[in-house]
This record gives structure tokens, sequence and C-alpha cells, in this order.
């Protein structure tokens, strides 16, 4: 019987890098558990038993190359380069980006500022206090930007996909200005790392501060993946649909 370490050697070489959609389900998240939170955002529950990437996704009617061009991206973020995105669906694209703001304003950042609090009532110094000030304002803006896709930018997207609809756009809003709009998010965070690895003195909080900082690497990956579908995928698709219609 194989051990883990085998079976995770042994599945990779299988994937080559690639996950497919013949590919047990079971395995990939026993290989790669982070690919756990995905599911979720596509309302794919467990308890998957024996089936298959695509049985699944049929049965919880999901866009499967959609949701294995993600699961990849998790995996692997250079199997952009490798792969085309020309005929995913944008729909289920946003509905994905909706979820996992969802899943950070209500889990990752109420997470990550109770442990704040907790580091700052067992030692109050002004640093702590500072900390928790930088990430509010840190979080604050986060908020921003996500209403601001939330309310203008997906609407407007979803808009233009809506049958019976103009061919050509009826108001002055295009994929433009939601280009020019994103802000370097995982700049700040970056910010807010260092504060705690360089900066912040030590204060016999190690096992909170340790809580805290892999929360902020695990958001600040998840983050990047989620840009990198906005910037590089989500925003050509739109800008190819709004030439065709402007034709």
């Amino acid at each position: 019987m194989l051990n883990l370490q085998s079976k995770t050697i042994y599945f990779m070489e299988r994937m080559n890098g690639i996950i497919l959609k013949d590919m047990k389900m079971s395995e990939l998240l026993l290989t790669n558990y982070s690919l756990i939170l995905i599911l979720e955002r596509f309302a794919i529950e467990l308890g998957v038993k024996e089936k298959t990437i695509e049985s699944i996704c049929k049965e919880s009617n999901v866009n499967t190359e959609v949701f294995l061009f993600i699961l990849n991206l998790h995996n692997d973020i250079s199997y952009l380069s490798k792969a085309s995105f020309d005929d995913l669906d944008i729909r289920e694209i946003i509905q994905y980006l909706c979820r996992s703001h969802v899943y950070y304003t209500s889990e990752v950042f109420p997470a990550i500022i109770k442990s704040i609090h907790s580091m700052s009532t067992s030692n109050q110094k002004p640093e702590n206090l500072m900390l928790l000030r930088f990430f509010e304002e840190y979080k604050k803006e986060v908020d921003e930007h996500f209403s601001y896709e939330n309310t203008i930018a997906f609407p407007y997207i979803l808009s233009l996909l809506a049958p019976g609809k103009s061919t050509k756009k009826k108001n002055d809003y295009s994929v433009l200005a939601y280009k020019e709009h994103h802000d370097n998010l995982e700049e700040k965070l970056d910010d807010l790392k260092r504060l705690l690895i360089q900066y912040l003195p030590p204060q016999n909080d190690c096992v909170m501060r340790r809580k805290i900082l892999i929360a902020l690497f695990e958001f600040e990956k998840d983050l990047m993946v989620h840009a990198l579908i906005e910037d590089d995928i989500l925003i050509p698709l739109v800008e190819t649909l709004e030439k065709q219609m402007a034709q």
C-alpha cells in the first residue's frame, strides 16, 4: 500500500502539473487540501466519494472548464501561461469572485482582527494598537475595493451579457475604468507582514504572532490568484466583448 508521500508523488506525476477533469476529486484534495476552499466558492460540498471532477461539476451545475481553470491557477500559478481562457464563462468567473469576497470579509478578516485584539489585550503596548489600526485601515480599503466591484464593475459586465440587450453600450462606463480602479492591495499586505516580522518588538507573543502571520500569508496567496483572475482573465475577456459590441 502506498504511503501518503508516495501517493502524492504518484498523483502529481500523473497530473504532470495539470489538473484534469477525469481525475478523482478526493485524490486531488488529499494532495492539495487548500483547494477545498475553491469547492466552497462553487457551492460544491464534500462527500465526493470516488467521483471525478467532471461528474461532480455536472451534478453541481458548475461549468467544468471554469472550475478546472481556477483549480489549476490555485494549484500552480504558472498555469496561466500554459492555457487558453478565451471561451471561459464570464458569469461563472464573476460568481466565483463574489463568493471569494464573502469569504474574505466574513471569515478571513474577522479572524485576523480577533487575533490582533487578543495580542493587544494580553500586552497593551502602543505597537500593538498601531498594528490593529494598520490592519483596520487596510481592511477598509479592501472593503471599498470589493464594494466597487460588487456594485459597479460586476453589474456592468453582467449587463453586457444580458439577453435581448442592444449590441451597443448604453453608458460611458467601460472595463477600462475597472482596470484603472484596481489598486495594489498586495503591497500593503506585505507592509503588514514586515511589521510583524521585522519591526514589532518581542513581547512573549510568538504563538499569537505566528497565527496572525500564517493567516496573512494564506490570505496573500489567495488574493494574488484572485487579482490574477480579475486582471489577466476577466478584464481581457470583457475588453474583447466590448470590442465585439462596438462593431
